[in-house]
């Protein structure tokens, strides 16, 4: 089981859809394949824009109490 986050766009606007994958294994001639997988996800949803962090101050620092 592994936790994946799948992204793409949708009429041209990023869209995430978070989900977990599980994956069956075999080995074959040296090395591993995959037999299987299935995919459980939620709704997709379009990516949010954080807010922009304010803007850092320039002001000179208070002066040191005694």
């Amino acid at each position: 089981m592994v936790a994946v986050t799948y992204t793409y766009k949708v009429r041209g606007k990023p869209t995430i859809e978070p989900a977990h994958m599980a994956l069956a294994l075999h080995k074959a001639d040296g090395a591993w394949k995959i037999a299987g997988w299935t995919w459980a996800g939620t709704v997709p949803h379009a990516v949010v824009a954080k807010p922009a962090a304010p803007a850092a101050t320039t002001a000179p620092p208070a002066p040191a109490k005694p």
